[in-house]
């Protein structure tokens, strides 16, 4: 190469993963569309448990009425409704050696993941951004 030549420049993501440290990057992260049949049984009780973690823990919470203005679960249970139906579609599984998997996703345009281990019950994380 010349002096004056250039490196062809390489995508900002291909710069940004090279950064990126290794720790940061889980390497078990697949979609979920990836996921296989064990997931696709799963997945209706990551979705029961996240539709009743929304209805009965999460919209009545003190953060959830000061966050967002006194609604109530029959002014969000229809978009809540639509985005449990879909989770697990469009997120990542990241999925642990133990043998928890971890679904991430969307609800109500909030991220949310839903954590299932053997032999307990999922547990349910809901982030106010």
């Amino acid at each position: 190469m010349y002096e004056n030549e250039r490196e062809p420049k390489k995508p900002a993501s291909a710069v940004a993963m090279q950064e990126k440290p290794a720790v940061q990057r889980k390497a078990s992260a697949t979609s979920a569309a990836d996921s296989g049949p064990v997931a696709a049984k799963g997945i209706s009780a990551v979705r029961e448990a996240l539709l009743a973690h929304f209805r009965d823990v999460f919209v009545p919470s003190a953060r959830f009425q000061e966050t967002f203005g006194g609604k109530s679960w029959s002014d969000v249970k229809g978009e809540v409704l639509a985005d449990v139906e879909r989770f697990g579609l469009d997120g990542e599984v990241f999925r642990d050696p133990d043998g928890r998997a971890t679904y991430t996703g969307r609800v109500w345009s909030l991220y949310t993941e839903v954590t299932v281990a053997p032999g307990a019950a999922p547990s349910v994380y809901v982030e106010i951004d």
